[in-house]
């Protein structure tokens, strides 16, 4: 403001690139913060749903899916009606 108003020519002073400097600085440091603060994806817990997701699930003769254990459980009681 003072420049302007002692009639300076703004174009050429060195404050300028000191500004343009510092406010690059707060640029690059706002985009290091958004990447330190990012979502990450948890492997161990996705390792963990997809072993379960594995392990847990079968298909029975209409391709539908269903746990062993419900499996075991019909097929001892189609053998006990029998």
């Amino acid at each position: 403001m003072y420049l302007k108003l002692s009639g300076s020519d703004l174009s050429k002073h060195y404050i300028l690139h000191d500004l343009r400097r510092a406010k690059d600085m707060l640029a690059r440091e706002k985009e290091i913060n958004d990447l330190l603060t990012a979502p990450r994806l948890d492997i161990a817990a996705s390792k963990r749903f997809i072993a379960s997701g594995m392990h847990t699930r079968s298909t029975d003769m209409d391709d539908v899916m269903v746990t062993k254990e419900h499996k075991m459980r019909s097929s001892t009681d189609a053998s006990t009606t029998n």
